[in-house]
């Protein structure tokens, strides 16, 4: 009888080699997991070139639109355009760095100022001459308005214009005048306001930071006029937000620029003044909290109200 040739059932060693075999066969590891982080970063990589095409085609729509206005475009709308740049995904340098590089973007051009900023441009519609001069106007108008934005965001306070004149020293100052002038009529610096005190002395604000009625207010108390100061923050109150004001409000001597020793007289003397007769104080009989309102703008029932609310009815209706 012929034996018949025996087949070893494979072991757990045979199998597990087996396993190994496989993997790397697919582009696994020792394991038999397929390399999930190698696809992935595959993946991601042709995500990002994608989107970076796009970014490319929208960034030039973009600089050859405002460069056929002569308007260079700065860096920080382009980063503006989409999330990836937005977010550091996608570095703005290494794009234009590529799009110089590239035959359908050769007349896309990036200047970079002495301060960092970087504007890009379309040779096609502005020369590069054109381009230079216009980049030194526009970082004055970057560097100007931050400067403003950052008085009024970070000091609450109104910045002079000799303030802003010191700042280039060796430039008429009328040509940062003309310069301040123009920023309201662009909508990048239209938070760009200015008021105007008596003696003419002009002073700028960012309306972003600082509202337009607290503008005022500041500049009164710059002007050392308690009473008027006063009368002003109160008609504002009662006109444009239809409440009364606590007198322990001007107490605030960096906005109201009242000391504290004087606010009393000043209180009194501006309840005074014939100029300021529609100016009336009322004091809650619970509290002693006194309140001043415009009658121009509150009835004094109303205003009573108002201040009762605010006294005692706030607290009691939690």
């Amino acid at each position: 009888m012929q034996e018949e040739e025996a087949t070893a059932e494979p072991t757990e060693s045979d199998r597990a080699t087996e396993a190994e075999e496989r993997a790397v066969a697919c582009g696994g590891d020792e394991t038999g997991k397929m390399n999930v982080e190698f696809l992935n970063d595959a993946a991601l990589a042709a995500e990002l070139r994608e989107k970076t095409e796009e970014i490319k085609t929208r960034i030039a729509e973009m600089v050859r639109a405002h460069s056929q206005h002569a308007a260079l475009t700065l860096d920080e709308d382009i980063v503006a355009l989409d999330d990836y740049l937005r977010y550091g995904r996608i570095e703005l340098g290494a794009v234009l760095a590529e799009m110089a590089t590239d035959e359908r973007y050769q007349d896309i051009k990036a200047i970079t100022t002495a301060t960092g900023l970087v504007f890009v441009y379309s040779d096609t519609h502005v020369e590069a001459d054109a381009a230079a001069a216009k980049s030194v106007v526009e970082e004055a108008k970057y560097m100007l308005a931050g400067a403003i934005r950052n008085d009024s965001c970070n000091h609450a306070r109104l910045t002079p214009a000799g303030d802003i004149h010191a700042m280039a020293p060796d430039t008429d100052p009328a040509v940062i005048d003309i310069i301040l002038q123009g920023l309201p009529t662009e909508p990048r610096y239209a938070d760009i306001k200015t008021v105007t005190a008596a003696n003419g002395e002009v002073f700028y604000h960012s309306n972003r930071h600082l509202a337009d009625n607290y503008a005022a207010t500041l500049l009164l108390s710059m002007a050392g006029d308690n009473c008027a100061t006063i009368a002003e923050a109160v008609r504002e109150e009662s006109r444009v937000y239809q409440r009364t004001t606590n007198t322990c409000t001007f107490l605030n001597h960096s906005l109201y620029g009242i000391p504290y020793g004087d606010l009393e007289n000043a209180l009194a003397a501006t309840l005074q003044s014939p100029a300021y007769s529609d100016i009336k104080r009322m004091a809650h009989p619970a509290t002693g909290g006194v309140h001043l309102y415009c009658d121009r703008y509150l009835d004094e029932e109303r205003a009573w109200a108002i201040m009762d609310w605010d006294e005692v009815g706030r607290d009691n209706n939690p």
